[in-house]
C-alpha cells in the first residue's frame, strides 16, 4: 500500500436511492469517521445524478476526482452504484487488498441478472471468439465458476462496485496511441475513460464498463476481483452471492432430473388382447 492511500467515495443515483443503500451508505460513511478515516476529504464523498447517459456521468465523477482541491489529495476514486448493498468496512476491505501497480483497479464480487435472465457474477474473463469478418479476437465471458473468498485477475468486471488508482485515469487519458485522450486524427476524445456506444468486433455492444476495462487491459493495466469482498444488488429482492448459488443449484438439479432416464412403464393389456391371452393359454391346456 502507498503511504497516501485517500480515497474519495462516488455514487451514481436514479433521483431516489433505495433505503437498503442509504442504510449501508450511511453505515460506511460512519464506520470510516471512528476508524481508518480513509476518505479524504473526511466523509469525503461526490454524487452524481445519472440518466441514460452513464458514461457521461462516470466520466464527470473522474473529472471532478482531478478538479476538486480537497479531493484531488486522494489516491483512490471508488465508485458504487446506488443500487448495491455492502459491509460498513467496504472501504478497508479494499484498500487492504488494492496496490498502486499491482492491483490498480479493483472490484467488489457483484451480480447481474435476476429474475428474467439467470444471475450472473460480473466477472469476466478473457476468451477467444471471431468478428464478423472471420478473424480472431479476444472477447469476455462471465466466470461462474471463479475462485471464492480469492483475488483474481479479470478480463473486465461491472462498475458497480470499482476501486481505481489515480494513475490509471492519467494513463488513459494520455494521446493516441499511448492512450484515448485523442483520437488518431488527433482531435480530442471527451470520453478517454467510459464510453457508450462501443461494439465489439462480433456486432455485439460493450457497456461503458467493460469498455474502461478492455481500454486499460489494452494498455496492459491489470484488473482485478477479489470474490471475498462481497455485495447485493438490489432488485425486488437483494441478489447476491447466496441467490447465485441457489438459482444456479436448483438449474443443474433440474438438469440432472431431465437427463435421468426413467424406465417406462409397462402398458396395461386390453380387452381384445386379454381375450387373445386366454384363448392362446385355454389350447396350451386342452389335450389334443
Amino acid at each position: 500500500m502507498s503511504d497516501r492511500p485517500g480515497v474519495v467515495v462516488a455514487t451514481l443515483a436514479a433521483h431516489t436511492a433505495p433505503l437498503e443503500f442509504l442504510s449501508s451508505w450511511g453505515d460506511m460513511l460512519q464506520h470510516d469517521a471512528v476508524s481508518a478515516g480513509h476518505m479524504l476529504p473526511p466523509g469525503g464523498t461526490m454524487k452524481m445524478t445519472s440518466g441514460p447517459r452513464i458514461a457521461e456521468a462516470r466520466s464527470q465523477l473522474v473529472d471532478m476526482f482531478f478538479a476538486e482541491e480537497q479531493i484531488n489529495k486522494a489516491e483512490w476514486l471508488l465508485m458504487i452504484d446506488s443500487d448495491m448493498v455492502f459491509k460498513a468496512d467496504l472501504v478497508d476491505q479494499l484498500l487492504s487488498v488494492a496496490d498502486p501497480v499491482k492491483v490498480p483497479i479493483l472490484g467488489g464480487l457483484c451480480f447481474a441478472g435476476g429474475r428474467d435472465h439467470d444471475p450472473y457474477p460480473t466477472i469476466y474473463r478473457e476468451v477467444q471468439a471471431y468478428g464478423e469478418d472471420g478473424k480472431p479476437f479476444i472477447a469476455i465471458e462471465p466466470y461462474r465458476d471463479y475462485p471464492r473468498n480469492s483475488l483474481v485477475k479479470v478480463g473486465a468486471t461491472g462498475a458497480a462496485c470499482l476501486l481505481v488508482h489515480r494513475q490509471v485515469f492519467v494513463a488513459l487519458s494520455k494521446p493516441h496511441p499511448q492512450g484515448f485522450g485523442t483520437f488518431a486524427d488527433g482531435r480530442k476524445n471527451q470520453y478517454p475513460w467510459f464510453a457508450e456506444g462501443t461494439v465489439a468486433p462480433n456486432g455485439e455492444p460493450i457497456g461503458e464498463d467493460i469498455a474502461f476495462c478492455r481500454r486499460a487491459t489494452g494498455l496492459g493495466i491489470p484488473i482485478h476481483v477479489h470474490t471475498g469482498i462481497k455485495l447485493g444488488h438490489i432488485k425486488h429482492y437483494v441478489l447476491d452471492e447466496a441467490w447465485f448459488d441457489a438459482s444456479r443449484g436448483a438449474a443443474e438439479a433440474a438438469q440432472e432430473q431431465f437427463h435421468v432416464e426413467q424406465p417406462l412403464p409397462e402398458a396395461k393389456p386390453n380387452r381384445a388382447a386379454r381375450r387373445e391371452a386366454a384363448r392362446s393359454k385355454l389350447k396350451q391346456e386342452v389335450p389334443a
